[in-house]
């Protein structure tokens, strides 16, 4: 067993991706309290390289950009998403068709032979 220097062993896991050095303020301002989706442990702030400034006002889902983006794309889809349901509705409403044309024609008098 070798003995190391602890610092030659903190700098070695700083360089091989060691938890980054990321400087936090002592007092946090009181924000609007919304936590960032993907860690709630972090604050949705201007800290954040997602965080969209010119969102005003800054208390809705818009001051992420990338939520923003998927939001948006959501919305983007829901007319898509209408259309391909319309589409599928149509084909099963003229498969059902299809095949009760297909079916033979009861005969309106059981008890006689045609």
């Amino acid at each position: 067993m070798t003995e190391r220097d602890q610092e030659l062993d903190d700098i070695e896991k700083m360089l091989h991706g060691g938890d980054p050095f990321i400087e936090k303020p002592d007092n946090l301002s009181i924000s609007d309290g919304s936590a960032c989706w993907l860690n709630i442990d972090r604050a949705c702030g201007s800290d954040c390289r997602a965080y969209d400034v010119s969102v005003r006002p800054a208390d809705n889902p818009a001051v992420c950009t990338v939520l923003g983006g998927v939001m948006d794309i959501a919305d983007g889809l829901q007319g898509f998403i209408k259309y391909a349901a319309g589409n599928l509705r149509k084909a099963n409403e003229d498969h059902v068709r299809a095949q009760a044309a297909a079916a033979a024609v009861p005969n309106p008098m059981p008890g006689r032979k045609p």
